[in-house]
């Protein structure tokens, strides 16, 4: 029997690719989104059957624990940290009425959404690992590692996804100083690319069947990129995250980030939620959410992994500001989103997300050139 879902974060593409993976193949969803205002185009998708518009994370929380029971558990997909963070620390309440990505224990998952503890693991179970060093806010600064390094919030739950290269000490300590959060100070691996391995872990499986290769990004969000089947060169990295996923005990989507050099591949950070890259994969032939959910319904997975087929894949507004900024050519851009077979945005069957999304930032830049 089919459960309700609901798929709960901000107005982003990666919501949007969430609520098509779900709705296309499952059954429509109720979309519970915050710090959205009360406009989303993701709310204009065919696919929600319902919207709800609040205005933080917390009151996601206060929504679920008073929202009706129904015959089965509903099923909570996550699309930020921040709320897989809140369902891990609200494990005891909403356990009772919800299913949701959760580590065995409750609070575990919040500890390794901590980037530091991640790579102290990593390098645990054979991946390798950058120098890394968790800098305290207040305390000295003891990074012994290479320069250039990387900065970055050391949970990204609460500082985000910012990401600061700095080129000497001079430069690590004024990023530091410019929060009043944790950083995480990394070695900057010299990279030739970055893939995202994304996968998901039900019943005691865990299936990646595939990596995504990364061309553009933004903040380290993938704008462009290509999903490719994998070769026997990387079992051993397959393998690996597959054991730091049983390490952690946990049950849900995730995506591992991966730097390749030129000849290994280094570990960067696990996401566990969903992962924007789970659209490109369905498009390539295995719906990772489904599967999350058939597993749930204790059904066979068999039936929905396969073989995934190459395809490359585009975020379209985002990936056209690398145009705007004379990065890549208009005629260069046009043909790579004419051979995306995956777009986050257009679909010919579900057109107004995208109608209303350029009607919404045309209403935005008006309403911002009369402030002015």
């Amino acid at each position: 029997m089919k459960r309700e879902v609901i798929v709960i974060g901000v107005t982003h593409h990666n919501t949007l690719s969430m609520v098509r993976c779900i709705g296309q193949e499952y059954g429509n969803v109720e979309l519970l989104l915050y710090a959205s205002g009360k406009k989303s185009y993701i709310s204009k998708s065919k696919n929600v059957n319902k919207a709800i518009f609040v205005e933080s994370v917390m009151e996601c929380f206060y929504y679920l624990m008073k929202r009706p029971l129904g015959e089965q558990k509903a099923i909570l997909i996550s699309c930020t940290d921040q709320i897989a963070q809140l369902l891990d620390q609200h494990q005891a309440e909403l356990i009772p009425k919800y299913e949701f990505f959760q580590c065995k224990q409750g609070g575990d998952l919040t500890r390794y959404m901590n980037k530091q503890m991640q790579v102290d693991l990593a390098s645990s179970v054979g991946l390798n690992t950058p120098v890394s060093y968790e800098y305290k806010k207040g305390c000295n600064l003891k990074y012994i590692g290479n320069y250039p390094c990387v900065v970055k919030p050391v949970e990204s739950y609460i500082g985000g996804k910012k990401i600061v290269i700095c080129m000497d000490e001079s430069e690590v300590r004024q990023t530091v100083d410019n929060e009043q959060i944790d950083w995480q100070i990394q070695e900057l691996v010299n990279k030739k690319t970055e893939i995202v391995l994304t996968g998901v872990s039900i019943n005691s499986e865990i299936i990646i069947p595939g990596y995504v290769q990364k061309h553009r990004e933004i903040n380290g969000g993938t704008t462009y990129s290509t999903i490719r089947p994998f070769d026997k060169s990387m079992d051993k990295l397959v393998e690996c995250s597959k054991k730091m996923i049983r390490a952690i005990d946990y049950e849900g989507l995730f995506g591992f980030e991966f730097i390749f050099d030129g000849n290994d591949y280094w570990f960067l950070e696990l996401n566990l939620r969903n992962d924007a890259t789970c659209y490109t994969y369905k498009v390539a032939g295995v719906n990772l959410p489904l599967i999350y959910l058939k597993g749930k319904e204790g059904e066979s997975l068999l039936p929905f992994v396969c073989g995934i087929v190459q395809v490359d894949s585009m975020v379209e507004p985002n990936d056209f500001s690398f145009v705007i900024s004379r990065k890549v050519s208009l005629a260069k851009w046009i043909k790579q989103l004419s051979h995306s077979k995956c777009k986050y945005l257009y679909d010919s069957g579900d057109l107004k997300p995208l109608l209303y999304y350029i009607a919404y930032t045309f209403q935005r830049k008006i309403i911002h050139k009369k402030e002015k």
